[in-house]
């Protein structure tokens, strides 16, 4: 399996990126800079298949098609870093969805996150209170999120929104709670470690196609 992985140089993409090169799975992944995502893959200890760096930006047509070129799926895990001035979700998306129908690739993961989009029953009251503050202090954050989800949406694809709550460190948890009614709260967390551990194997047996999945360790 040949994959296209978008957001490999951030903390869940390296995690991902380990993944997928451990299951066998070949990964091209496009970075803008290239030596140092290289560097980390050179400290893998576990690696059964081969990773293709295309330096390049998510902003370019020719380096986000020339990174999918032959691939089976396509994995988007970027986002912004604070204090959230550089927004590109929605249209970044926008253009790799484009370019997977070009190049006719029908499977996308997209990770968002569970702050993010209209989901009011898969949050407690205190978890929607922070949603609401979040988005408050962050309206184009939101708005670009919530449109990079609705452009997944929309795609015709095969796709499937990855929504986890906060972020840890944590070991892989393979019992982890995932499904598009779970509620989620302040507390609520999941490794990156198990979120690429669940990515693998829901690009091995995809059985959430169509579904925006929450998920709670």
């Amino acid at each position: 399996m040949n994959v296209a992985l978008f957001g490999a140089s951030g903390a869940t993409g390296k995690h991902v990126l380990a993944a997928l090169l451990a299951e066998g799975i070949t990964v091209r992944a496009l970075c803008r800079n290239g030596t140092a995502l290289d560097a980390f893959v050179d400290e893998l200890t576990e690696v059964e298949a081969e990773v293709t760096v295309v330096e390049g930006e998510l902003t370019s047509k020719k380096a986000v098609q020339k990174t999918m070129r032959g691939c089976d799926a396509v994995i988007c895990l970027f986002g912004p870093h604070p204090p959230y001035t550089d927004l590109f979700c929605a249209d970044a998306t926008a253009l790799i969805v484009e370019s997977m129908h070009s190049l006719n690739i029908s499977h996308l993961l997209c990770q968002t996150g569970a702050m993010f989009g209209d989901y009011p029953d898969n949050r407690s009251w205190a978890m929607q209170e922070m949603v609401d503050s979040f988005q408050h202090r962050h309206p184009e954050l939101a708005e670009d999120r919530s449109e990079q989800e609705r452009i997944v949406k929309s795609s015709g694809l095969q796709w499937t929104l990855i929504k986890p709550p906060r972020l840890t460190t944590g070991a892989v948890n393979e019992e982890i709670q995932v499904g598009d009614d779970l509620p989620v709260g302040v507390l609520s967390s999941a490794s990156r470690a198990t979120i690429a551990h669940w990515l693998v194997q829901e690009l091995h047996h995809p059985v959430h196609i169509g579904e925006a999945l929450f998920f709670l360790d």
